[in-house]
């Protein structure tokens, strides 16, 4: 908690609660303090001039004061809404999932130096129409995994650290990266990926701005390097996260026929 009785800090809302009649529970994250969870009274009535900058995803500049039991937010600046993610539900469940990713790899007032940083730029990204969600939020897991020790070695061999080539490789969740096609013979615990599939994780890892602008792959090699990416990071977490079955919730809804229906 910070020392001083009020503070102010740059912020996102990750999770939004009822709280008694008016108020909301806010789990906040921020650039200084890292994860927050803070109180917001009144911000359900609808005269509230507050509820505005504490909405979910918001970058907002916030004013606090310490509480007894949860810090209060008494005023806000609202920095950018991201508008596109309240109009676009695939783009929306990227968010949500992004959100659940920061909330579960990081501690309470523990900073992660970088991430608020990377959180804002891929809510930027996930904002912008000409930019493809899925890609953005690939980059921004290769990015938060860096950022908090978990970055998966995609260049050499996580078993006998030959250099990888473009051949039938494979990679480990239990040792966190890419091994060779003879060590994969022997490593029962190893799946293929395609050579498409790691080139895709590569260039998201090394220069993720142009690849999210430029590339160009299959849809087949794109959910390739979906499946690798969540795969490793619910075995890091040992959970199934709930914005993931959003996601695949959503992604069946986007799938189906215009006109048809969920009930047949």
């Amino acid at each position: 908690m910070p020392s001083t009785r009020t503070y102010k800090t740059h912020a996102i809302a990750l999770k939004s609660n009822p709280f008694a009649e008016r108020d909301r529970l806010l789990v906040l994250f921020t650039p200084n303090h890292g994860k927050l969870r803070v109180l917001a009274k009144g911000v359900r009535r609808t005269s509230s001039r507050l509820s505005g900058h504490v909405g979910l995803f918001s970058h907002s500049n916030l004013f606090l004061v310490n509480g007894r039991t949860f810090d209060l937010v008494t005023q806000g600046e609202t920095i950018e809404q991201f508008p596109l993610l309240r109009e676009d539900l695939w783009r929306l469940s990227q968010a949500f999932y992004a959100g659940e990713l920061v909330d579960r790899f990081t501690e309470d007032q523990h900073p992660v130096t970088g991430l608020f940083e990377a959180l804002v730029c891929c809510l930027s990204r996930l904002n912008d129409a000409s930019l493809d969600p899925t890609l953005a939020i690939r980059a921004f897991e290769l990015e938060l995994l860096g950022l908090t020790g978990y970055r998966p070695q995609l260049y050499r061999c996580i078993s006998c650290n030959c250099e990888i080539q473009p051949a039938s490789n494979g990679f480990s969740y239990t040792d966190g990266g890419v091994i060779c096609p003879e060590c994969l013979l022997t490593n029962p615990a190893a799946f293929s990926v395609s050579v498409e599939a790691l080139r895709v994780l590569r260039n998201l890892q090394t220069r993720p701005e142009e690849t999210i602008r430029k590339l160009r792959a299959s849809s087949d090699t794109v959910e390739e390097a979906e499946r690798v990416l969540i795969g490793y990071i619910q075995y890091l977490l040992d959970i199934r996260l709930r914005s993931v079955g959003f996601l695949d919730i959503v992604r069946n809804l986007r799938a189906m026929p215009e006109g048809s229906s969920l009930l047949g």
